[in-house]
C-alpha cells in the first residue's frame, strides 16, 4: 500500500524498446519508470513543501487481510484462526520499512524515517494503511484534498474522496481509495488496496501494459464487486 502512495503517480520515462514479433525486430518508443531513473523527479519533495511537512518522518499502521501472509501454510495464513482478531506483526522492524525509504530516497533524495506497524486482520483480502505525519503550517482538510487530487490526477486507478476509503470498495480491482484529514498540526492520509490485484497482479499487468505501449488501463477497469 505504500508502494501505490510512493509511485501512483510517477511520470514516465521514454526509452526506445526492442523486441521479436513474428521472427522480425520491431523497435517502439516506450514509457517506463523505475526507481533508478527517477532521481531527478522533486515533485513529491514539492508536495511535501508544499503542505508544510517539515520532516520526512512518517508514522504508518497498516491492517492486511489473510491472503497477503506468504504462500506457506502457518497460523498466520489460516483464516479460522484470524477470524474475529486482531494483532500486530513486525512492530517498527518490517522489512518493508526499508523498501519504502529507499524508494523515496531514489524519488526525491529525502531520507525518509518510516516507523510501521503492520496488523493482520480479520478478512481475507485487502490493505488498509493510515500514515500520518506532521505539518509545518496550517493547513485545513480541504487543502489535503485538493493537493493529493492534484497530485494524483494522472493516475487512472486512484481515486482521491472526502470518504474514508474502505476495503470492501477495492477488494478484486485494481483500484487505489485514498482520502485525508487534517487536525491541528497533524495530517492523516487513509489508503485501501486489493493485495492481491493492485498489491500484484494487477499491477504486473499494469506496467506490461505499459511495456507493450497498450493503454495503461487495459483489462483492469473491472469495479469491485463488493460482495468479497
Amino acid at each position: 500500500a505504500l508502494r501505490v502512495l510512493a509511485f501512483a503517480g510517477t511520470p514516465w520515462t521514454t526509452r526506445r524498446q526492442t523486441r521479436v514479433v513474428d521472427g522480425r525486430k520491431e523497435t517502439r518508443t516506450v514509457e517506463l519508470a523505475a526507481v533508478g531513473e527517477l532521481t531527478e523527479w522533486d515533485s513529491y519533495q514539492a508536495k511535501a513543501t508544499e503542505l508544510g511537512i517539515p520532516t520526512p518522518t512518517l508514522f504508518v499502521s497498516g491492517v492486511t487481510g489473510s491472503t497477503g501472509s506468504g504462500r506457506r501454510p502457518a497460523e498466520a495464513t489460516h483464516h479460522p484462526l484470524r477470524h474475529a482478531d486482531l494483532y500486530s506483526y513486525g512492530a517498527l522492524e518490517h522489512r518493508h520499512a526499508p523498501e519504502v525509504t529507499a524508494c523515496a530516497r531514489a524519488v526525491c533524495g529525502v531520507e525518509a524515517h518510516v516507523a510501521f506497524v503492520p496488523h493482520s486482520g480479520p478478512f481475507a483480502r485487502g490493505i488498509h494503511v493510515t500514515v500520518q505525519a506532521e505539518l509545518a503550517r496550517p493547513l485545513d482538510t480541504g487543502e489535503l484534498l485538493a493537493a493529493l487530487s492534484a497530485f494524483y490526477a494522472r493516475s487512472p486507478f486512484v481515486r482521491v474522496s472526502e470518504r474514508p476509503p474502505r476495503v470492501k470498495d477495492v477488494v478484486a480491482s485494481n483500484y487505489a481509495h485514498l482520502s485525508g484529514v487534517v487536525a491541528g498540526r497533524t495530517a492523516a492520509v487513509l489508503c485501501a488496496i486489493d493485495n492481491l490485484t493492485k498489491g500484484a497482479a494487477g499491477g504486473a499487468l499494469q506496467w506490461m501494459n505499459r511495456l507493450f505501449g497498450l493503454p495503461e488501463t487495459t483489462g483492469l477497469t473491472t469495479p469491485a464487486p463488493g460482495w468479497t
